[in-house]
């Protein structure tokens, strides 16, 4: 994935499962209260997509992915801290 300047304003959200992110919920607290960056991942294992964040499980993906276009991925940690709810979106390559 590019490092750099994006447009924001074109990012999509991932949906994830609710059920994993609830079941998560302290994992995903801990990462907020101990990390000073956080760093989603996105691997396949056993065919699912799945999001990680700094090297946790959090949730499994539920809306299709190309990653093969996936270009930029990334926390709205502002929205976490102020809603307590996870945000994670991502930006394509334009064709």
């Amino acid at each position: 994935m590019e490092k750099g300047i994006f447009n924001y304003d074109n990012a999509n959200v991932l949906k994830l499962d609710t059920n994993q992110l609830n079941e998560n919920i302290k994992v995903i607290d801990d990462i907020f209260k101990n990390y000073e960056q956080i760093e989603p991942t996105i691997e396949i294992e056993n065919g699912n997509t799945k999001l990680k964040l700094n090297g946790y499980f959090i949730a499994s993906i539920i809306s299709p992915l190309n990653l093969n276009k996936l270009n930029n991925l990334y926390v709205e940690e502002e929205f976490y801290h102020t809603y307590n709810e996870l945000i994670v979106k991502y930006t394509e390559v334009k064709e």
